[in-house]
Parts: structure tokens; sequence; C-alpha cells
């Protein structure tokens, strides 16, 4: 998303979806307490940008093994002068927290 001169960005590497409008994940009935898309009665339509209703939201991948009881999820916000360096900046972290997670 452009604000002014400057490109507002969130990144979640593992991600089956993503969608920029509020109201569209809150649906036609659905309220703050209760969002249509948590109720699986929207489907998130993988809009982003400008006109919308500003939200990031994602529905991340999960593992379906019942042997996986947690999951670390890492979510990267940020902002940078263009696009290209805002993709920069999010090849970088995830360069970093791949390399760390590979040391543990």
């Amino acid at each position: 998303m452009t604000f002014g001169s400057r490109v507002a960005f969130a990144d979640l590497e593992t991600t089956n979806s993503v969608d920029g409008d509020r109201r569209e994940f809150l649906g036609r009935n659905g309220t703050l307490d209760n969002p249509a898309a948590l109720a699986g009665e929207a489907i998130l339509s993988q809009r982003v940008g400008a006109g919308l209703d500003p939200a990031a939201l994602f529905n991340p991948r999960s593992n379906s093994s019942r042997a996986a009881r947690w999951k670390i999820v890492l979510l990267l916000l940020g902002e940078a002068t263009t696009a290209a360096d805002a993709q920069s900046l999010i090849a970088r972290y995830r360069r970093r927290i791949s390399t760390r997670s590979c040391a543990r």
C-alpha cells in the first residue's frame, strides 16, 4: 500500500490467502466480535490497495498433523521508499529468520 511517498507492507511467509479489505473480512452481516471470514462464510479475495477499508488479513497455512501442537508464526510489518525496497527488506529478513531457524 502506498502512503504518500512511502510504501507500507505486511508479510507472512506461510500463508494460503491474504486480503486488505476489512469490510470483506467482516462480511455483510458480520461484526468485529463475529466476522464472517472466521465463520467460514467469506473467502479472502486476495485484494489489496487503495480504496479499501484498510486491514492486513492473512490466512496462515496450518499443519494438519495431530502431533503439531503449536507453531511459531512471524509477521513482518514495515515501510520503505518503493515497492522494490519493500520486497528487498522482506527477502533480507526472511533469509535472516531462515538462517537462525536452521542454526537451532
